[in-house]
């Protein structure tokens, strides 16, 4: 059969019989590969050292140096170990073979060998070793993601003093994460190109400097609205003539624009006078893009000055594992026993406290606030009570619509589940206080103050996932529905609870007796006001 190779693989053939090594390569050399052959074991191991092949055909019987051994010497050398080695041998007991392999061979072929046999066994080899060094690779660029990820998340929540501070560890972050000298951010106002902030090695990228936007690459960024990346400039013909490159040789480029209310301020790019020599990954251009974005949030914030300084959170990772992305779903204990057997859950729980809290007016802001603006405010505050949550080992069961649903005892049972939800409770009262909304209304503009309701109850649910797809873990009972009426019977900043609750909690707890509440399903029961904790007993 015919075999064409995409680049020429490099083989080492050993043999000490010429007639072999020369039917060898000439038929292997016939189809692309580039053949070193030699004579014995030592001349094989100083070729292998000298340059290492892509794999190597290797005789057993020589004199001097048997094939064994020199497999041996190869696999024990760093600069040889990974070398595929294949034996040609006329031995053709089973025992040779196993000793083959035990020292490090991936292959047997027996003389007199076919040459078709020896082609296809040697291209399959070739492509393994491949696919190996393909799958080492894209580890590699993966774990570079990760780290590069995890420096994004400190530019991200770190707080700035002004945007010279921010622009400079922007760029100095970007340009270690991409391997890039020169980082620029912009503004462009209409074909006028100025520099905001620049980390360079050349003078002439000064902070405020103006250039046309036309002699610069940016102009492609912007008018293409999307990210831009050249690895070698000079082997592109419409470039050629660019004032980017006759002027200053750059030679690799990555850019993107910096979004800002739904137009382009300006980009962020990065520059090097060097040839890349691999091209652009894909997860480069993603890096690239969330710190556009972030920049682009920060810069917004300031221009309206009553938004946020920091910019949102990099967006969801890409190319994350299933595990991962389930475990961000689903409790631990769940996700692990969907992993297991893929079907529905359902778990009973003697003993279990459940959280309703909602936000006191949600319907009323909805008609006073843009929609976007309102659910970012809605997803800061529900990022807090995660927290708190993760904080405080209990588990967020759902959100819907502005309601947020809290369980302590469960998936993972504990003793201590009421304390832990009162807890809970408590540290969400305190930091709803951080959250305000600017407002106009017809009486004109005014803070609107974040306020919240949380209900408490204790007893028996039934908790599990359901069905085969878009996993949700929710729970099941009469528990879940008490406590959903202690929510939305209590007042606005108060936790209301129920007399079991009460119960548990008077001991260490500060509560306030309610007295009789219409429940519905219920009828009258009697509730607690939950107040915070009793300083004297913890002390």
């Amino acid at each position: 059969m015919d075999a064409v190779t995409e680049k020429a693989n490099n083989l080492l053939i050993v043999d000490d019989t010429p007639a072999n090594l020369r039917l060898l390569s000439t038929m292997l050399g016939g189809k692309g590969y580039k053949v070193r052959s030699v004579m014995n074991g030592q001349m094989a191991i100083k070729a292998a050292q000298a340059k290492p092949p892509d794999l190597v055909l290797l005789d057993i019987n020589m004199p001097q140096m048997n094939g064994y051994e020199v497999c041996t010497h190869l696999k024990e050398d760093e600069r040889t170990r990974d070398i595929p080695v294949i034996f040609l041998s006329a031995l053709d007991d089973v025992l040779d073979k196993i000793k083959a392999f035990t020292v490090g061979g991936v292959d047997y072929i027996t003389k007199p060998f076919h040459l078709e046999e020896v082609l296809i066994r040697v291209q399959n080899h070739i492509a393994l070793k491949e696919a190996k060094n393909e799958i080492a690779r894209k580890s590699e660029v993966l774990e570079a993601f990760s780290n590069n990820l995890k420096a994004l998340h400190r530019l991200d929540t770190t707080e700035y003093q002004d945007f010279t501070a921010q622009f400079a560890d922007y760029l100095a972050t970007g340009c270690k994460i991409l391997g890039f000298p020169t980082g620029v951010i912009s503004k462009i106002e209409g074909d006028i190109y100025t520099i905001k902030a620049a980390r360079s090695p050349w003078d002439f990228l000064q902070q405020d400097r103006e250039f046309a936007l036309e002699d610069t690459f940016c102009i492609a960024t912007v008018k293409s609205k999307s990210t831009l990346a050249y690895d070698n400039i000079s082997q592109i013909p419409e470039l050629a003539e660019h004032p980017g490159y006759k002027n200053y040789t750059l030679q690799s480029y990555l850019g993107t624009p910096i979004w800002v209310n739904g137009k382009i301020y300006g980009t962020l790019n990065f520059s090097s006078q060097e040839i890349r020599v691999q091209k652009f990954e894909v997860q480069e251009k993603e890096i690239i893009e969330l710190m556009a974005q972030s920049l682009g949030k920060a810069i917004a914030a300031d221009q309206i000055e009553n938004q946020r300084r920091e910019a949102v959170k990099a967006l969801q990772i890409e190319q994350q594992k299933s595990e991962t992305l389930l475990l961000n779903i689903l409790p631990q204990k769940i996700a692990k026993r969907l992993k297991q057997a893929p079907e529905s859950i359902a778990e009973q729980f003697d003993e279990a406290t459940i959280l309703f809290a909602d936000i006191v007016g949600f319907t009323q802001l909805s008609t006073l606030v843009k929609p976007l603006e309102l659910v970012s405010f809605l997803n800061q505050i529900f990022s807090a009570f995660d927290k708190l949550a993760l904080e405080l080992g209990v588990e967020k069961i759902k959100t819907v619509g502005d309601a947020y649903m809290l369980a302590g005892g469960l998936p993972v049972v504990r003793e201590d589940h009421v304390e832990a939800i009162a807890d809970a409770a408590l540290e969400m009262l305190e930091t709803i206080q951080d959250f305000h909304l600017s407002l106009t209304e017809f009486e004109g503009k005014h803070d609107r103050q974040f306020e919240i309701r949380i209900g408490i109850h204790l007893g028996s649910v039934v908790a599990g996932v359901l069905g085969t797809s878009k996993f949700s873990y929710d729970l099941w009972g009469d528990t879940v529905n008490v406590a959903s009426r202690m929510e939305s019977t209590g007042e606005p900043g108060k936790i209301q609870v129920t007399e079991i609750v009460y119960e548990k909690l008077k001991d260490r707890y500060l509560l306030e007796k309610r007295g009789l509440v219409e429940i519905k399903g219920k009828g009258e029961m009697v509730t607690y006001w939950l107040l915070g904790k009793n300083v004297t007993h913890n002390q």
